[in-house]
């Protein structure tokens, strides 16, 4: 038998295991979960919590077997882009109450597209638009959450 070979991939699976396991207990101890028919509000987090869990345990399993994936992954990252993405993720977070939720998304999304290279300028604003506008009908029209409406009261 091979002895255990510890690895960043075993690590990080490790550690993501102990956190959907805490995430798990804690909704399953501080949220009702209710029945199929009747779902209370610990039930979703509970179906995530369990999912996270089964997920990095096979993974975790895996990495310390030495069959993870780990080995072909190339880790490239540009550091201005994932800085400047950061920058724009807090933006969007500190203005989101000040702009509103439509003005801020589009802008946010506008701003994530361009960074990601795609061409052209509609096909950003397209994007960025019908993105800010199918998430606004589903949570506010659909699922009736409150969205922050700005300055502009949208």
């Amino acid at each position: 038998m091979k002895g255990i070979k510890w690895t960043g991939e075993c690590a990080v699976n490790l550690f993501l295991l102990l956190i959907s396991t805490f995430y798990l207990s804690y909704s399953l101890a501080n949220y009702d979960i209710g029945s199929l028919r009747m779902p209370e509000e610990g039930f979703m987090p509970m179906l995530v919590g369990a999912g996270s869990v089964l997920i990095s345990a096979v993974l975790t399993v895996q990495a310390f077997r030495g069959k993870g994936d780990a080995q072909n992954v190339k880790f490239n990252i540009s550091w201005p882009r994932f800085f400047l993405l950061l920058g724009i993720s807090l933006a969007y977070a500190l203005l989101l109450n000040t702009l509103g939720y439509m003005l801020a998304s589009f802008l946010f999304l506008l701003a994530v597209l361009r960074i990601a290279g795609v061409e052209g300028c509609i096909k950003p604003l397209c994007i960025s638009l019908g993105c800010s506008v199918a998430f606004y009908i589903i949570f506010k029209v659909a699922l009736g959450v409150m969205l922050p409406s700005g300055f502009l009261g949208l």
